[in-house]
């Protein structure tokens, strides 16, 4: 599994709509990953 960053082009929490969540998953599951978990450390800053 991955913990994917909110900072580059990792996650953009602003466009984190339905669709681009959908998006992030579908890329991931096509490369037999799994999202566990968010890294927002460098958001806060």
């Amino acid at each position: 599994g991955l913990e994917l960053a909110c900072w580059g082009d990792h996650f953009e929490v602003a466009n984190a709509d339905e669709a681009y969540c959908q998006a992030k998953r579908a890329t991931l599951e096509k490369h037999n990953l799994q999202l566990f978990s968010i890294s927002a450390h460098l958001v806060g800053q």
